[in-house]
């Protein structure tokens, strides 16, 4: 199953609660590949940015994690547990809106979260067993925030300690 580009919310809104849904869920349970490219790649994740709201721009999410645009989905396909995905992360400075979001998780209690930014031109393939390749001319990110990552939110001021990124290529 490949799902293209586009809008996830889109995929969201209309695959939700479906056979569609069903049907791309049970191909990946029984060794089936499942694959997307930018929004179709993002809606695999456990955790989605949704653009339910609209799109979430890097400087919104860093101004406040907790904006209406950077509304989270948690209930779909979830193919990725523990991940949030965003795509074309280099190219449209992507990094901190990913952190900006891993912040909002972690304080929602999500502190085992991973953070996967995927450049233009690449993939990374995660096997059943959470294994990933990169395959592609760029490059994956990943960022990692556990329980000894401190998120201090001061008024409208972010402070992130100890979040380990990890670059593949």
């Amino acid at each position: 199953v490949f799902i293209k580009g586009g809008d996830q919310y889109d995929y969201i809104n209309y695959w939700k609660g479906t056979l569609t849904e069903d049907a791309i869920r049970a191909v990946w349970q029984r060794g089936g590949v499942v694959a997307g490219t930018s929004a179709g790649a993002m809606v695999l994740s456990e955790f989605i940015i949704s653009a339910k709201y609209g799109s979430l721009s890097p400087e919104s999410a860093l101004s406040n994690p907790f904006v209406q645009a950077g509304h989270i989905e948690t209930d779909f396909l979830n193919l990725a547990s523990g991940l949030i995905f965003d795509t074309h992360f280099i190219e449209r400075a992507r990094q901190g809106r990913l952190v900006a979001q891993m912040v909002k998780l972690f304080n929602e209690g999500h502190t085992s979260v991973r953070g996967v930014g995927i450049d233009d031109r690449t993939a990374i393939c995660i096997s059943p067993n959470g294994k990933g390749v990169v395959m592609g001319s760029g490059a994956v990110s990943v960022y990692r925030a556990d329980t000894a990552t401190a998120f201090a939110v001061n008024g409208t001021q972010y402070e992130i300690n100890n979040l380990l990124v990890a670059l593949k290529w």
